[in-house]
């Protein structure tokens, strides 16, 4: 029995998946409804790739938004991207998701695996009884049939060991015969260039993606909403093997240099990857047509790839509807900060909300009217909860000069739903605080 037996963990709680269990790899597990996703929800209210939970390098536990419709809420808050804790809920659509652990899942606790099988080449050891069906033979030598067929074994074992090094270096097998599912070896070379580019009378859209010496960048120029993105990330080398893994499960390198149709009267597109693994290159240009079935699962790889990795959710939205969704986010930041005084989080939750709205707003230009308001407003709020915090941290530590443990336990509560953000410093310090206290209040 293994320790992954039986972890998982997610749990739908809700919506038509309800009791379904999963286990997020370490690379991470896609959910949505397509069948393309390392989790295929039934929710018709959901995106095709609506969203993406991975594990980072520490070990905790994320989730991107991969610009869904419907957008990814934690704990009832619509997030882009943050960690997830144990607890934490979920909600995708009709949708409602617990997280039952927030570690990676732990290694296998198999027994060691027995040792490979000991070749009897006839010679005995210090350990083994001697022969008895020869009497009289000196016991402490070999038999020289024996050491005769012990040598001929090592002769034809190693002709079997030499001949598949010698038959590698004739012939590799192609790309596109890879065994789906497979495990690659980083290749000893690992580029790509891919660019995408859309054109209208009114609209010039372009997007370049190039990932060399494990640098990923990335530019967007999107002339109708005036947008300039450029973006680049250093990836650790396990992430690019996860996606060159990715990438060898399609034929890529079976398809055909050029695929070129007639363009729509005002409208063009192009679509061109360069792609080198090992020591084979090859490009594929699509212009003005559909693309080949095997080319568009690998340029959506890509794109996805290069969304979770540079927060690129954002881009997948026109501007206008990023303004609407920010200046949704900015009114309830102002109707939290109204209603500070009804719960305890609401200042927390108007500071997020303040912060989601700047960030609705990152690549739209010019910005509308209410984001210098948006930055000053959350400024305030973060100073206004600092204040608050430090009142009770104030009030707790007192009490707890005094030994009035029940009022210090009471303060330390209070800082916990003021700061209900678990990754919070100032939530950890006060965890750690009160549960001390109520130990003591125990005894």
């Amino acid at each position: 029995m293994t320790a992954k037996q039986d972890f998982f963990h997610i749990r739908v709680e809700a919506g038509p998946d309800k009791d379904r269990r999963f286990a997020i790899p370490h690379a991470g597990a896609r959910v949505g409804r397509s069948s393309g996703n390392d989790i295929v929800l039934a929710d018709p209210s959901l995106s095709r790739f609506h969203s993406r939970m991975f594990f980072k390098p520490d070990g905790s536990l994320w989730i991107n938004d991969l610009g869904s419709t419907n957008a990814t809420l934690v704990n009832g808050q619509p997030v882009p991207d943050r960690p997830l804790h144990t607890g934490d809920i979920l909600e995708f659509g009709e949708t409602r998701i617990v997280i039952l652990n927030d570690r990676p899942t732990p290694a296998d606790t198999d027994s060691p695996a027995p040792p490979p099988p000991r070749i009897d080449l006839g010679l005995k050891t210090h350990d083994e009884s001697p022969p008895r069906d020869e009497p009289g033979r000196a016991e402490s030598k070999p038999s020289l049939v024996l050491v005769v067929g012990a040598l001929a074994v090592i002769a034809v074992g190693a002709v079997f060991w030499m001949a598949p090094r010698h038959n590698a270096t004739k012939s590799a097998p192609s790309q596109g015969s890879a065994t789906p599912g497979a495990v690659a070896p980083q290749p000893d070379a690992f580029d790509l260039v891919y660019e995408k580019e859309e054109g209208s009378a009114s609209n010039v859209f372009r997007y370049v993606l190039t990932l060399h010496d494990n640098l990923l960048a990335i530019q967007i120029d999107d002339a109708g909403s005036r947008r300039h993105v450029v973006r680049e990330k250093k990836l650790a080398p396990e992430v690019v093997r996860g996606l060159v893994v990715d990438l060898t499960k399609f034929t890529f390198f079976d398809l055909r240099n050029d695929y070129t149709g007639v363009p729509q009267e005002g409208e063009w597109g192009l679509r061109d990857l360069t792609l080198t693994l090992g020591r084979r290159t090859h490009r594929v240009r699509v212009a003005n047509r559909l693309d080949p079935e095997e080319f568009k699962p690998v340029r959506d790889t890509l794109e996805t790839f290069a969304q979770n990795e540079l927060g690129l959710a954002a881009l997948s939205l026109p501007p206008e509807r990023l303004s609407e969704l920010a200046r949704d986010a900015y009114q309830l930041a102002h109707k939290y900060m109204d209603e500070r005084d009804v719960r305890p989080d609401n200042l927390f939750n108007s500071i997020r909300m303040f912060e989601s709205c700047q960030w609705y707003l990152e690549t739209v230009e010019p910005k509308p009217d209410f984001f210098a308001e948006a930055v000053q407003s959350a400024e305030q709020a973060r100073k206004d909860l600092e204040k608050e915090y430090t009142a009770r941290i104030f009030e707790a530590e007192k009490a707890w000069n005094l030994s009035d443990w029940a009022k210090a336990a009471e303060q330390y509560r209070q800082i916990l739903a003021l700061i209900p953000d678990r990754s919070d410093d100032r939530h950890q310090n006060a965890l750690k605080k009160q549960l001390d206290v109520e130990r003591r209040l125990r005894r």
